[in-house]
């Protein structure tokens, strides 16, 4: 999904072009390269050129925003990303291979202490800049891919401008499955130049990719503060994200899918 999936259309939708290449020569990190000369090296890569990066808008370089670049934001919903990003925080040597509880992780991914900083103050930043500039900026959710990924793919290949077949849309949806990600040594950093960045012991890069899991580890307490802190940064924002899979199947009047603006406080199930 996301950074696979622009990939793939740029190659017509056809997994026999990139399935022999990593995923980081398919797309290089704007902050994550070469100690030395590392954007010099980016602008010598041939146009079209597709970058993935984990930085805060505002410290983005004022050219991609305010240039012909078109950027795609992939939100996930922060109680599922507090999850992820323990786990990845456990395995990512980089990051020190955290060995806190998870009681004390949530607390330092509430108050914003983490890399990249505070999930509120990453994600409404794009948001807005998606409502002001929805030609140069594609705002999706990790929940609409895991949702509707044939659908998906087709809203990315026309935000880019790359029109697809509908074969190609569904051989890009087959090869970008989670389940079919995991399993790919070219997507999922079993295979890297530097084979000391994630003690996979820990954790997978590539863990479950579900909505919902946060049930399994947020408790009561911490589902109420949570969701009151939400509920104040995301005020007024408008921006609607599914947290549970359980509502995947109430639809509004207009067959849409249910999404949450405002979090309640009713009881953690799992």
């Amino acid at each position: 999904m996301d950074r696979r999936d622009r990939s793939l259309i740029y190659n017509d939708g056809n997994p026999n072009k990139v399935k022999k290449k990593l995923l980081n020569y398919r797309v290089r990190h704007l902050e994550v390269g070469r100690p030395i000369g590392h954007l010099r090296h980016l602008r010598k890569v041939k146009s079209p050129r597709l970058m993935a990066t984990h930085l805060p808008l505002p410290v983005i370089p004022k050219r991609l925003r305010q240039g012909k670049c078109k950027i795609i934001y992939v939100v996930r919903n922060p109680k599922d990303n507090a999850v992820s990003y323990y786990h990845h925080h456990r395995m990512s040597t980089f990051l020190g291979n955290y060995k806190g509880s998870w009681d004390d992780f949530l607390y330092l991914f509430m108050k914003g202490y983490l890399v990249y900083g505070s999930w509120f103050d990453h994600v409404l930043p794009y948001w807005r800049f998606h409502q002001e500039h929805p030609d140069r900026m594609l705002f999706i959710s990790f929940e609409d891919l895991k949702l509707d990924l044939p659908g998906m793919v087709s809203k990315i290949a026309s935000f880019l401008d790359r029109p697809l077949s509908p074969d190609a849309i569904e051989a890009i949806s087959n090869h970008c499955t989670f389940e079919q990600m995991k399993s790919n040594n070219m997507v999922n950093r079993e295979v890297l130049p530097i084979t000391d960045l994630f003690d996979m012991t820990q954790s997978k890069f590539m863990r479950k990719g579900i909505i919902g899991d946060w049930k399994n580890y947020f408790t009561e307490e911490q589902n109420v503060a949570f969701n009151k802190l939400y509920n104040e940064k995301m005020q007024g924002s408008g921006l609607e994200l599914i947290f549970d899979p359980e509502e995947i199947d109430n639809r509004n009047n207009n067959g849409e899918m249910a999404t949450t603006t405002r979090l309640d406080n009713g009881p953690v199930e799992t």
